[in-house]
């Protein structure tokens, strides 16, 4: 008996270290690691795991290379890109969109509007931060809102991220109206899906108490600023 038990526990260790080491290598689950740290805005770790989760999606034989691969693969493309956006890497984040897109174009046939309108983002915000170029970027960003209005239905998150997206575009146009106008849009829509203690929700009374510090309404722009920090001490 005592025989079978050492056995029954060395296979289930092995199975256990098996299932361990398809974790650590399942590019799908370096993918959602990444995305969780990039949420956080916990950068390194996120830009870790987006080159580690890249590095498997590339080397994975060409038998597992079926749609569902392409769109993970595609998104993992645009996060890391957006990643790359927030550290001012912008001719490397550009490279990496562009591969997104193509995914979607070459492998998709465009199907995928999620991941379009994600990747259409980040090229907003790269003719945003790194041409200055903000008609071109304002297009963009009014494209993406209006495809995720198409498909998406109610208030959906995404639709509130794209308003957020062109309320950052006008407030660095310094188009403070435009620009409160389309922050409290995402505060309605980000209300309506996630808690106070999202990171989100933090950015956008951050986003809000800019506005309003800019156009001179200094105790409203306070107000905004210590419920966004409230959030983050949370």
């Amino acid at each position: 008996m005592k025989c079978v038990s050492i056995v029954t526990y060395v296979v289930c260790v092995i199975l256990f270290m098996s299932f361990a080491n398809a974790r650590q290598y399942n590019p799908l689950v370096l993918k959602q690691k990444a995305e969780s740290f990039l949420a956080e805005s916990i950068l390194d770790s996120a830009d870790f795991y987006f080159k580690k989760a890249l590095h498997y999606y590339r080397s994975s034989p060409a038998s597992e290379r079926k749609i569902s691969f392409y769109k993970e693969l595609g998104h993992c493309y645009a996060d890391y890109s957006a990643l790359l956006i927030i550290r001012n890497i912008y001719d490397m984040a550009n490279a990496y969109n562009d591969s997104a897109m193509q995914v979607n174009r070459n492998y998709m046939a465009n199907s995928d509007s999620t991941l379009l309108t994600k990747a259409l983002t980040n090229l907003a915000m790269i003719y945003r931060k790194r041409d200055d170029n903000i008609s071109s970027s304002l297009d963009i960003a009014y494209k993406v809102l209006r495809i995720r209005k198409k498909f998406l239905s109610g208030m959906h998150l995404d639709i509130g991220s794209a308003h957020n997206t062109l309320g950052n575009i006008f407030y660095q146009a310094t188009q403070l109206d435009s620009a409160e106008y389309h922050f409290k849009k995402a505060f309605q829509y980000f209300s309506n899906n996630i808690t106070d203690d999202h990171p989100l929700m933090s950015k956008i009374y951050n986003n809000l108490g800019l506005v309003s510090e800019d156009s001179g309404d200094f105790e409203i722009a306070m107000s905004y600023y210590l419920r966004s920090l409230k959030m983050r001490e949370r």
